[in-house]
């Protein structure tokens, strides 16, 4: 089957406003009508954060240093400096001051192919990577120049979320709260939101498939919520109950055992859309390898239209690699599962 061309499309958000692949600036040197991206995103349902590194080839210096956040100033020394300077013994020459935002920024990936519809195999332009720049730098080999963007998706809430005193969150909590809220107040210090009803639902389908009484569901005790980052915490409390948490691109999803994303339909990749068999991994996992596809997210259930797999899958993890001159290739890592609709 002939791939058609893979799309990508690159948001970047800083103080300086946005950047968007799709709309090049002549005025600061774009002439090209399309630049070229390539990119590897890695993504699983764990906690700690998905990564992405986004290339942008051949920008012009100016539209770097507005991605970069860098901004420089010529300093030029008045006739009466630079004799005070020279009698001095000092060089005066002008001197460029720099400053930048050390690559800081909100990056949105996109990704699909050129021509794809619901006929296709190929998937369409969609959301592949929402996240924040971790580190941004220049190379240029020979003619070519690269933008290399290293990406975490809420890598920085991850690390550093904690209940603070006049925050949004509380700092502690009295005996008898549910512990529905404690476990919100701890996801909203991470900068994200979830619903409390629901969040309810899952604590407690979770502890009866346990056998753990509903008692648990109110903490018993005073409960200090600066005791550790709220991704620590949170790690704490879902690990003991075996349930997995993760951020999505910028979403707080929460899985039990065999749960699947709610609201989204199950991703059926075609056998003609399968590149070579699906491999046995040690874990007893299936990995398969398919047409770049943003659409395979942590957590959907999946199934495989082909001779020799019929049952149905989770995403545990997925890599995808692309790049628009190239073409590109995603790689899911697929539990079988029991078809269970997720509560998130």
């Amino acid at each position: 089957m002939t791939q058609p061309r893979l799309l990508a499309r690159v948001e970047i958000t800083n103080a300086q406003g946005l950047w968007d692949s799709q709309n090049p600036n002549p005025r600061l040197g774009d002439t090209l009508d399309s630049v070229r991206i390539s990119f590897e995103v890695r993504k699983t349902l764990e906690s700690t954060p998905n990564t992405a590194e986004i290339t942008i080839w051949n920008l012009s210096p100016a539209t770097v240093n507005r991605i970069t956040g860098t901004v420089r100033k010529r300093l030029d020394w008045t006739p009466e400096q630079r004799q005070q300077l020279v009698a001095a013994g000092a060089d005066s020459t002008p001197v460029e001051l720099v400053y930048d935002n050390a690559g800081l920024a909100s990056v949105r990936l996109s990704f699909g192919y050129e021509g794809a519809s619901q006929t296709t195999s190929f998937p369409p332009l969609s959301l592949g990577f929402l996240g924040a720049s971790s580190a941004i730098t220049s190379i240029t080999d020979g003619v070519d120049s690269q933008l290399v963007i290293k990406c975490e998706d809420a890598g920085a809430m991850l690390g550093a979320g904690r209940p603070t005193r006049g925050g949004s969150s509380p700092v502690s909590y009295a005996p008898g709260t549910p512990f529905a809220t404690v476990v919100k107040g701890l996801v909203n210090a991470l900068g994200l939101t979830i619903n409390e009803a629901t969040l309810t639902n899952t604590l407690r389908s979770a502890l009866l498939s346990r056998d753990i009484p509903l008692s648990n569901l109110i903490i018993a005790s005073p409960y200090n919520a600066t005791s550790a980052t709220a991704a620590e915490q949170l790690r704490t409390v879902f690990d003991g109950l075996e349930l997995r948490w993760s951020v999505q691109d910028g979403e707080f999803i929460l899985l039990d055992s065999f749960d699947t994303l709610a609201g989204f339909p199950p991703l059926v990749i075609a056998g003609d859309s399968l590149h070579g068999q699906a491999e046995t991994l040690e874990s007893g996992e299936q990995r398969v390898r398919t047409w770049a596809n943003a659409e395979a997210r942590p957590g959907r259930e999946v199934r495989l239209q082909s001779d020799l797999l019929g049952a149905q899958y989770r995403i545990d993890s997925v890599e995808t690699s692309g790049d628009t001159y190239e073409g590109g290739e995603t790689s899911p890592t697929l539990s079988e599962i029991q078809t269970v609709q997720g509560l998130f």
